[in-house]
């Protein structure tokens, strides 16, 4: 069922999402209607304005009083604690409930969080920030997209709190797109000499590839679906910028 954005009040379903999204306690302050949280998800990349700028800051300033590579450790680690690294566990149980095997889902959080390290750590402090403020916001915009393609898959007696997001009006659906796409033609203005055709359709075939294994196996998508979309196209836009700075 799909809900217009215009019956209700934006700022409800945009405190859903940061609700939802991160860990900072919004809830204390206000409490949005039930509803808001199912359309919810076209504030998601807004969101990733937040976290990526948190991240990016904790870089930035870490830098000057840290060796690099520490100031990274910092800025994943940042990330994580504003996100309750809601990710990297939906991550982790998407692999494991694939695999049938917990150790596989943490072997792929470990080997994740290697290559975010090995590619931040490659970049200079500047171009990692640009690249911070611009993939996150971008990689929940093309994630969010796997609530069109598909359902959401039935619901599993496992205890895990399951939100099912309402498909995304023509409304929702360009504000999702402004959301994204916004930081990410700001760092192709800054950064000129990027390839912005593999920054763009990098993730769009990581996106194509997790969608057939997401509709073969469960049918439908999951909360970690959109946790293990997220993270891995993000890696792409990371992977794309690290590989043009070393040739």
């Amino acid at each position: 069922m799909k809900i217009s954005i215009k019956t209700t009040k934006w700022y409800e379903d945009a405190c859903a999402a940061f609700i939802i999204f991160t860990r900072i306690p919004f809830g204390k302050c206000y409490r949005p209607s039930t509803d808001s949280y199912s359309r919810a998800l076209a504030y998601w990349p807004l969101t990733g304005w937040l976290t990526a700028a948190v991240t990016a800051g904790v870089l930035f300033v870490a830098d000057m009083l840290l060796p690099y590579q520490i100031a990274v450790i910092a800025a994943i680690a940042a990330r994580m604690l504003l996100t309750g690294a809601v990710y990297e566990e939906g991550m982790r149980d998407f692999i494991s409930d694939r695999t049938g095997r917990p150790a596989s889902g943490k072997a792929a959080w470990m080997v994740y969080e290697l290559l975010l390290f090995l590619s931040l750590s490659s970049l200079s402090t500047d171009s990692a920030v640009i690249t911070i403020l611009a993939a996150e916001p971008f990689a929940k915009m093309i994630s969010g997209q796997i609530v069109q393609m598909l359902p959401h898959a039935p619901f599993r007696h496992d205890g895990k709190r399951q939100i099912v997001f309402s498909k995304l009006t023509t409304a929702a659906g360009i504000l999702m797109f402004c959301f994204g796409m916004i930081p990410l033609l700001s760092f192709f203005y800054i950064a000129s000499g990027e390839r912005w055709d593999l920054i763009l359709f990098l993730p769009c075939i990581v996106m194509y590839f997790l969608y057939m294994l997401i509709m073969k196996t469960e049918g439908g998508y999951r909360n970690e679906s959109l946790s293990t979309l997220f993270l891995l196209n993000e890696l792409s836009v990371y992977l794309v910028v690290t590989l043009q700075a070393l040739l």
